[in-house]
Parts: C-alpha cells; structure tokens; sequence
C-alpha cells in the first residue's frame, strides 16, 4: 500500500489504519516526552542553565551530557558530555544526510554511521549509568531496563521511564 492510499484511507474512515498509526507513532511519543521530562527536571533540579534544550529534538543530547558533567562534577571528576555527544550526535546526521542525498550507494558511509550510532549509544549509556546512579543508586533495575531496552529498542520509551522515574529523587550528590 503506498502512503497515498494509506493516509486516505484514515481520512475516510478505515479504523485499521487508524489504530495501526496510533500503534507506531505513541512509542516515540511516549520517548520524546518522558525523557524530555526527565531531562529537564534534572537540569532544574541541578540548577542548569538551559533547560529549555531537553524539549528540543537533536538538543536534547546537549541535556544528557550536561547533567551528566555536572554529576561527574560533584565527585571531582571533569567529563565533556555535554560536548561530546552533541558532536558526535551532529556528525551522524550529516553523514546520514549524505549517504541519503547519494540515494544510499556509498558504502563506505554505512560503516561511518554504523560506527557513530555505536558512539552515540556507548556514550548515552554512561550517561545514562552516571544519573541513575546518582539519583537512585538502590534501584538496579531501572539501569538493567535502560541498558537492555537501549541496546534492543523492542520497547524504546523504558529507557525514559526509568529516567523520568528517577528524575523524581533527589540526587545522593545534593543531599550531603
């Protein structure tokens, strides 16, 4: 079915379709939103200045790596995610772009991308690892469900639930 017919076929009614595109679109929603509430009220609750990025799509990176920093900061520690991972963020969506705009036939790209989409995901996942150490240390499980469902994206917002979970706690750092 080309997309075409598939939107017209919503508009006049087919509930099938209907129900098919509310069963793809609300996981990424679902993400979006809770790890953009988490984000930002971590950055709030650490005194960031803006927060406001967390909301923002392909900014959002710059969030998780600054709350990160400034955990990593509290024990002493100087990390650059809140550089990094929007960097390396960047150089796989223009390599994407590229590799798109030359209609996938560059193969050579794939590797390069492959390669940042391995980056990027290394480099969430200590992110990721630092926070929820930080502001529930007691609860394995939330790291366990963030690093499984990262790596297998069967069910992508458990990730942002763990964190948005989380976010709710105060942080050990803060509490001394």
């Amino acid at each position: 079915m080309c997309l075409h017919c598939f939107f017209s076929s919503i508009v006049h009614g087919n509930t099938s379709s209907l129900i098919f595109l509310l069963i793809i679109i609300t996981p990424p929603i679902l993400t979006y939103f809770f790890s953009s509430l988490a984000f930002f009220r971590l950055m709030k609750s650490r005194n960031l200045k803006w927060a406001f990025l967390a909301w923002i799509p392909l900014l959002d990176v710059y969030a998780i790596g600054k709350v990160c920093d400034d955990i990593n900061k509290t024990s002493n520690k100087k990390t650059y995610f809140g550089i990094t991972l929007p960097i390396v963020n960047s150089l796989f969506f223009i390599f994407y772009l590229i590799l798109v705009s030359y209609n996938f036939h560059i193969v050579s790209l794939y590797f390069v991308i492959l390669g940042l989409l391995f980056a990027i995901l290394i480099i969430k996942l200590m992110c990721f690892s630092r926070i929820l150490d930080a502001y529930s240390p007691d609860n394995l499980i939330y790291l366990v469900l963030t690093v499984i469902f990262s790596v297998i994206p069967i069910v992508p917002f458990i990730p942002s639930l763990c964190l948005w979970r989380a976010s709710k706690n105060r942080p050990i750092s803060l509490l001394v």
